[in-house]
């Protein structure tokens, strides 16, 4: 990696942080599992998590 000037990758699972907000955030499904609509941009998703593979994490996102 130094002969070839590549920078060091991440290989520590990231700390799980708490909230310090208590609230109960209730959030409204503005989908309400209508997934035929009628235009292109209408509804846009995403998740993202990350998983163990082998010693490392990796972290995998879907839009």
């Amino acid at each position: 990696m130094k002969q070839m000037n590549l920078p060091k990758m991440s290989t520590v699972k990231p700390p799980k942080f708490k909230h310090k907000n208590t609230e109960n955030l209730t959030l409204e499904n503005k989908l309400a599992q209508n997934f035929n609509v009628p235009a292109p941009n209408q509804v846009w998703v995403c998740d993202f998590t990350y998983v163990k593979v082998g010693q490392r994490f990796g972290y995998i996102c879907g839009v």
